[in-house]
């Protein structure tokens, strides 16, 4: 097996149902270059060393509903479906604390009375 492999989704091959965007956005007209600083294991370090140093397969920052950059290691594609792991839970906890902050308390707790 790929060592790439490990990080797509272990179902790919059954079948699969793409939900489009309701409001799908255009690319920019031309992708940013990105230098972030990442915090992380008692350092910071700029992309190329925290791509070197952890799995990372795939990156797409999205501002405004518009892909302004985007990264993928060897092998993988942006058509890849990929394993989320984590993010799929970093993601839903920042969506839910928007949601609280907006006061949108139902959408936060999952309760509608």
């Amino acid at each position: 097996m790929d060592p790439i492999d490990a990080f797509r989704e272990p179902q790919r091959h059954l079948p699969f149902l793409e939900v489009p965007a309701s409001d799908p956005r255009t690319r920019a007209v031309e992708l940013r270059t990105l230098y972030p600083e990442i915090v992380g294991a008692g350092q910071v370090m700029d992309l190329d060393t925290f791509w070197s140093l952890t799995s990372t397969t795939a990156m797409v920052v999205v501002v405004d509903g518009v892909v302004v950059f985007e990264l993928y290691a060897d092998g993988v594609a942006p058509t890849d479906r990929l394993l989320g792991n984590s993010a799929t839970k970093s993601v839903l906890a920042l969506l839910t604390g928007v949601a609280w902050a907006d006061g949108s308390r139902a959408a936060a707790t999952g309760r509608t009375e």
